[in-house]
């Protein structure tokens, strides 16, 4: 009886863990494509690199 009840909890925290990430995930997408477009890296140089590598890890 325990096992079974600690086996369900289980499953549930897996599932809303993967749809935690997923939110996560999302929400980077956004950030970066927010930034990236509003200039807020500080634009030249290091302002693109940071935008290209926040997009670059939305991606994956």
């Amino acid at each position: 009886m325990t096992s079974t009840s600690q086996d369900s909890n289980f499953d549930v925290m897996i599932v809303s863990g993967n749809l935690a990430v997923v939110e996560v995930l999302r929400r980077r997408d956004r950030f970066a494509a927010d930034w990236s477009d509003s200039g807020q890296f500080g634009g030249g140089v290091v302002g693109s690199e940071m935008a290209t590598a926040f997009s670059a890890l939305g991606r994956r």
